[in-house]
């Protein structure tokens, strides 16, 4: 199915807490999935909350990733957004799942903008 975009939702539980509540580490993780599913980097920030969560966002060419973790429960919630169905995200998130140490997962990827050709408008 034809779309603007494309977001795969990954969830990681049993995340190993020490990992998902470091700045530095959250950071070089989503840097190196970006590489691995062959995004180009633009830009990355990552935020630490008080007293424990990160959250952050890896701005590529291609769209964004973006990450949001709770330390307290184990669980890592990471999107994928691309702008077209050609990257293989399945390297990168099988990395993700062994360096934050998850028990189990769940993803799903969902088309966003399909219906866009109804509302195109003219001479923008």
């Amino acid at each position: 199915m034809k779309g603007l975009g494309y977001q795969t939702l990954v969830e990681f539980y049993g995340c190993d807490t020490s990992i998902i509540n470091d700045t530095e580490q959250i950071k070089q993780l989503l840097l190196m999935s970006a590489e691995l599913a062959g995004l180009t980097v633009v830009d990355a920030v990552v935020h630490h909350f008080s007293p424990i969560g990160v959250s952050g966002v890896v701005v590529v060419k291609e769209s964004h990733i973006s990450v949001h973790t709770w330390p307290e429960y184990g669980y890592v919630a990471l999107d994928f957004f691309t702008c077209n169905s050609v990257y293989s995200l399945t390297t990168a998130i099988d990395y993700l799942i062994n360096e934050l140490k998850a028990e189990s997962t769940e993803s799903k990827t969902l088309v966003r903008g399909k219906q866009i050709n109804e509302f195109k408008r003219e001479n923008i």
